[in-house]
């Protein structure tokens, strides 16, 4: 059985979605689980709707980060894909 780290490896609250928590999931053996969304344009790693107030990660960045942790095939990954408001784009 592979555990699963929900927002990656974390104690507070704030520190859930960071590198430093994906970081510590990867350090500790543990998969990761996390949030991709769309946001202006880009995807970026998020589990409510992102906005400008919030530093933003983006999805590829985090991708390069954690495979230098570890090979990449060797990171357990479930990926959430949401996406508020696209259905407008199609009305």
């Amino acid at each position: 059985m592979k555990i699963i780290a929900h927002r990656g490896l974390w104690k507070k609250p704030e520190q859930q979605n960071t590198l430093d928590a994906f970081h510590n999931a990867i350090k500790n053996g543990y998969g990761i689980e996390t949030d991709v969304r769309d946001y202006k344009g880009k995807l970026v790693i998020s589990h409510d709707v992102p906005n400008e107030k919030k530093q933003i990660l983006l999805f590829r960045d985090f991708i390069r980060k954690i495979s230098k942790m570890r090979k990449i095939n060797e990171i357990q990954l479930a990926v959430n894909v949401k996406s508020c408001g696209l259905s407008k784009l199609f009305q």
